[in-house]
């Protein structure tokens, strides 16, 4: 059987692209399982001046960077990011490269700075397999594994870790146009949906930065100006080196809930600290449900009454006491045995299929298709199967120029 390879052009000059160099599938320490194999007609990449990216330290914001400067990347200077690249194949299909430029100099040193940026790359791939399949496509970018490159003098021995291009990073959306509170909202829901299929992303998320690995993909062709406004865009998590599995007790959701809940008071250190950095605990938020500690109050008294998952307890005070903000599981239809009963059992039903959904399984219980199905609905066949890249050239969308997809490296 023919090793697959896959043919990279990076353009550092447009009008003088640099000659082809070959990448072939690198066989990652302590994994024997395949990733999902690249999209068909998927051969030749290319990567132009405008597409090579690394995020800044503090603030996550994206800034270009020159083909002759991430040749040296990892050589002499302890690095804050790996560089990646938005890549688009002769297909149309595009890309997040990530790369490990002269990974042989790095792999060599386990106790240098860099060798974590080669290490992350490694429990990225493994969390993938490991813990993400489920989540593939819904929240989790699709991930094809890591290629080597041998472009000799140049970079000398390249590692490239290749996933689906899913949009622009939520610290170069953060004061724009598309910093709106649906937004913000949409990025909250992303989070508990990740929390409630057992997973967190680093236990703290606790800085601006962070939220450099919360991309929207904003370029979807099917979105209107005034949709990208409005929280209709996918939203992705990235940068999972760190991420694990995760019990979450949080016991109220990521709104607007305003200063009088704290992050300690939240009930999950994680998704406390995203709250605090959406805003949604300043002193000018507002919330059209309850005030936030009857809310908490109302989880603890619901879950005292059934013996539910917390995502299920979630879903209902949801339902109960933030009903004018849009829920986190599109694909399910909520509601109660009996309406006028605040402490009523939960009824759930796919929209889909119009099947009942047991309250008592938790969300994290669910493969793929079932979860996809709730999180998205009816768009759940042709959105989150799919194995596909992005098959549309990316355009400007934020202020400071081309979208980009984030790392935590």
């Amino acid at each position: 059987m023919a090793i697959p390879k896959l043919v990279l052009i990076f353009n550092s000059d447009d009008s003088n692209p640099a000659a082809p160099i070959v990448a072939r599938p690198w066989v990652i320490p302590g994994i024997d399982e395949p990733y999902p194999g690249l999209p068909a007609g998927v051969s030749t990449v290319n990567i132009t001046k405008q597409s090579l990216f690394k995020n800044a330290y503090r603030d996550g914001l994206r800034r270009r960077v020159s083909f002759k400067k991430a040749c040296k990347w990892g050589l002499n200077t302890d690095e804050d990011r790996v560089i990646y690249a938005q890549a688009e194949a002769t297909n149309g299909c595009i890309f997040c490269l990530r790369f490990i430029f002269n990974a042989g100099v790095v792999a060599r040193k386990p106790r240098a700075h860099n060798y974590r940026h080669y290490d992350n790359m490694l429990k990225e791939a493994k969390f993938y397999l490991e813990h993400g399949r489920a989540a593939v496509g819904i929240f989790i970018p699709v991930h094809y594994g890591i290629w080597a490159v041998d472009t000799g003098d140049v970079a000398g021995i390249v590692l490239v870790s290749i996933t689906r291009w899913c949009g622009v990073p939520w610290s170069s959306l953060r004061n724009t146009a598309f910093d709106t509170l649906a937004n913000r909202i949409l990025v909250g829901r992303t989070l508990e949906m990740m929390h409630d299929a057992g997973l967190q992303w680093n236990g703290s998320m606790g800085n601006y930065g962070d939220f450099a690995n919360v991309l929207l993909e904003l370029d979807d062709p099917r979105l209107t100006p005034k949709m990208r406004l409005e929280g209709a865009a996918r939203c992705y998590i990235s940068g999972l080196a760190k991420a694990g599995e995760h019990d979450c007790e949080r016991q109220m959701p990521l709104l607007p809930l305003g200063a009088s809940v704290t992050r300690e008071k939240f009930g999950c250190n994680e998704l406390g600290n995203a709250s605090f950095i959406l805003g949604f605990m300043a002193e000018d938020s507002t919330t059209t449900g309850r005030i936030p500690m009857d809310a908490r109050k109302w989880h603890d008294d619901y879950a005292d009454v059934h013996q539910y998952p917390n995502s299920s307890i979630l879903i209902a005070q949801r339902k109960r006491l933030f009903s004018t903000y849009v829920p986190v599981y599109h694909g399910l239809d909520v509601s109660f045995e009996d309406e006028q009963d605040h402490m009523s059992a939960l009824v759930l039903r796919d929209i889909a299929s119009s099947e009942s959904v047991p309250p008592q399984n938790p969300m994290s219980s669910y493969a793929q298709h079932g979860l996809a199905f709730k999180v998205l609905g009816k768009n759940a066949v042709q959105t989150a199967g799919t194995h596909l890249g992005r098959t549309r050239r990316i355009k400007a969308t934020s202020s400071s120029g081309s979208t980009s997809s984030g790392t935590s490296d």
